[in-house]
């Protein structure tokens, strides 16, 4: 080692490279060479942090009639995972109401890979009955999926009501406005 008395500087000297005994020099990105790191200790490995967030909104009123499960028009969120461990966390809250009493409402989660066709994810599905009709009450959707891709995922709303109108995002005639529903999803890296 030299040091600099005068501006306070150190410098290494010895021979640049990767190999045992070499200097290791950051590259023109800041950034260190590819090395064997099997001896650092106290370094994260970077699992469980969050990748990329994804939010689509609807706040539109939606009339829905369907009884069988069908899309219910809530725009699809989209990520591209960074690994095959990735997990997805997948959160959605929206406002239901049916048009009567004893109508029951259900929702699900529909994910699609690659653009190969979308299906029920298991394990996301959740429902209620109105007692009254009109009843708006939150359903929510929260789940942590394993896609185990590198390709495109894309998650969608299904619902289904046994009968009558379901109504997602009901404007509410007391000037309370549209409180809307949100699909959020998020890359938990592996």
């Amino acid at each position: 080692m030299i040091s600099d008395l005068d501006a306070g500087s150190t410098y290494i000297t010895g021979t640049l490279g990767t190999s045992a005994n070499n200097v290791v020099q950051l590259t023109a990105a800041a950034k260190l060479p590819a090395v064997d790191g099997s001896l650092l200790t106290g370094i994260s490995t970077g699992g469980g942090k969050v990748l990329q967030v994804i939010q689509t909104s609807l706040t539109a009123q939606s009339n829905l009639t369907s009884t069988s499960l069908a899309d219910s028009g809530h725009p699809a969120a989209s990520l591209t995972p960074a690994t095959t461990g990735s997990k997805v966390l997948i959160n959605y809250t929206g406002n239901w109401g049916e048009s009567a009493a004893g109508i029951e409402t259900l929702i699900v989660v529909y994910r699609q890979i690659s653009s190969g066709g979308y299906s029920v994810l298991a394990g996301t599905m959740v429902g209620k009955q109105s007692q009254t009709g009109y009843a708006n009450l939150p359903l929510a959707v929260n789940f942590l999926d394993s896609p185990n891709t590198t390709g495109q995922v894309d998650y969608k709303i299904y619902y289904q009501v046994s009968s009558g109108t379901a109504y997602n995002n009901y404007v509410w005639s007391v000037g309370a406005g549209n409180p809307g529903s949100n699909l959020i999803i998020t890359e938990i890296g592996a």
